[in-house]
């Protein structure tokens, strides 16, 4: 069996990531649904409508439904990813059932605007995990965006209502914001290579149940009666079905912590939602907490600086060259990083209709430091080197060299040749971790555009066959 290793992109801190403009359009959408939920569940919510455990256990499970007949009629499968089922469940029944239920809880010893402040601080608890987690304190930029959007969020709170809440109150809501911002961590450490059509299915449906048997149990459990009841019901799945399959798409691209300083928008949509469709007011404070909430969607959103593009011509005539050497091979599997350079290489390359997108294949995550070369880093950090001191609000070597040991693994396990299309750093992590070397290693194996490399076996043992070899000819 022969592990090939594509290169698709320069190996230096200027990555193909900069500004995800996708990623960061889709958390933005997932914030606007959110906010026509909150809407829609002030309506929802009012005199003679269903209880809370109720309301959520069919707001889910339509959510659910809405994602399954979606699947069905682009012909995806219905089955999570192996091993990440049972996660994906434990996410629904522990992120959005329990965080639910404290929030909602919470509502009854305080008023909404001190339960929204409260909620609002998990972007603070997703940068704090990070942290405990080995990803390092967010930078200066993306730092400031979350105290910007914290900040936002609490205005717009605070400006929509009283502040005023009891001590039990005040644990139920900060537990809500923990649970989430768990819940933000866990998707993104769990959703590896389940589609997230797949994944928001498989978390709507098991916090439908997980509600709906703590409504059984509460004997609070009954079903809308009525359009008046039923239409702001049936907007709310909906909603919430198109919100969990953008969230997973954006946070999959974004990570959890920028993904949290995003989705902080979702105050600001929820009262821009309700001045419109419910005439409440928007005073002085929303517009002044927006202000601020947008500023920090927009320094998340350029927290990674723009990396140069290799030239379209030159990049297609290269991906091009790359095909040619592989069209006599036979490969069993093929595998690409979802970021465009190299998911277009592999599609120039003739491999694109057989290929499946690993995002463990993503380039090293160079957190505050992309786009930034080694002198300007060293004008602050004197020494520094990616391999061993690692990246504030990135990744540590034994973060990508965990990615891509899940990628050997799979090699291994499929029986016979696989095409890798990756990034550089990221290939020389795999390449060392092959041959049982520690992640740092790579920093030895210096590796070029466009070339080829190939990892095998001489007998049992795993070496590198080829390594960064430029493609002249039709081979192996």
């Amino acid at each position: 069996m022969a592990d090939v290793s594509l290169k698709s992109g320069a190996a230096s801190l200027r990555s193909t990531r900069g500004v995800d403009f996708l990623g960061v359009g889709l958390i933005l959408i997932t914030s606007v649904q959110f906010g026509a939920v909150v809407v829609l569940g002030k309506i929802a919510t009012r005199a003679g409508g269903l209880p809370i455990a109720s309301l959520l256990a069919v707001r889910f499970a339509l959510a659910a439904s809405l994602l399954a007949t979606a699947l069905l009629l682009l012909r995806r499968p219905l089955r999570a990813a192996s091993g990440e089922g049972w996660r994906l469940a434990l996410l629904g029944m522990g992120g959005y059932a329990v965080e639910a239920a404290f929030f909602f809880a919470g509502l009854k010893h305080g008023t909404a605007a001190a339960a929204t402040l409260l909620f609002f601080t998990y972007p603070v608890a997703v940068a704090l995990i990070a942290l405990v987690l080995g990803k390092g304190l967010p930078g200066w930029l993306l730092g400031g965006a979350l105290v910007a959007a914290v900040g936002g969020a609490a205005v717009v709170a605070v400006a929509g209502g009283g502040v005023d809440i009891d001590g039990a109150g005040v644990l139920l809501e900060l537990g809500s914001s923990l649970t989430f911002a768990v819940y933000l961590v866990g998707a993104a450490a769990v959703l590896k290579r389940t589609d997230s059509l797949v994944g928001a299915m498989w978390v709507a449906a098991a916090a439908a149940a997980a509600l709906a048997v703590y409504a059984v149990a509460t004997r609070t459990a009954d079903a809308p009666n009525g359009w008046h009841q039923w239409s702001p019901v049936l907007g709310m799945g909906a909603f919430t079905a198109g919100a969990f399959a953008t969230l997973f798409a954006g946070l999959r691209r974004l990570g959890p912590v920028r993904t949290a300083v995003l989705a902080a928008s979702e105050p600001l949509t929820a009262a821009a939602l309700a001045a419109i469709f419910l005439g409440e007011r928007v005073g002085l404070g929303t517009v002044v907490g927006g202000i601020m909430i947008l500023g920090a969607a927009v320094a998340a959103s350029v927290a990674r600086a723009q990396a140069p593009a290799e030239p379209p011509k030159e990049g297609r005539r290269q991906a091009g060259v790359v095909g040619a050497c592989l069209r006599d091979w036979r490969f069993v599997l093929v595998l690409t990083s979802p970021l465009q350079r190299a998911a277009e290489t592999c599609r120039l390359a003739g491999l694109g209709d057989v290929a499946e997108i690993r995002p463990d294949l993503m380039e090293w995550d160079y957190g505050e430091y992309e786009g930034r070369t080694t002198h300007e880093i060293r004008t602050q950090r004197p020494g520094w080197t990616l391999w061993f001191d690692g990246v504030p609000g990135g990744e540590g070597a034994e973060h990508v060299a965990a990615r891509a040991d899940r990628i050997v693994a799979e090699a291994r396990r499929a029986g016979g040749d696989v095409a890798l299309f990756s990034h550089g750093h990221f290939l020389r992590v795999l390449a060392a971790r092959w041959i049982g070397l520690p992640p740092q290693e790579g920093r030895s194996l210096a590796l070029e555009t466009a070339t080829i490399s190939v990892l095998g076996f001489e007998r049992e043992t795993p070496v590198i066959v080829r390594w960064n070899q430029p493609c002249q000819e039709s081979w192996p």
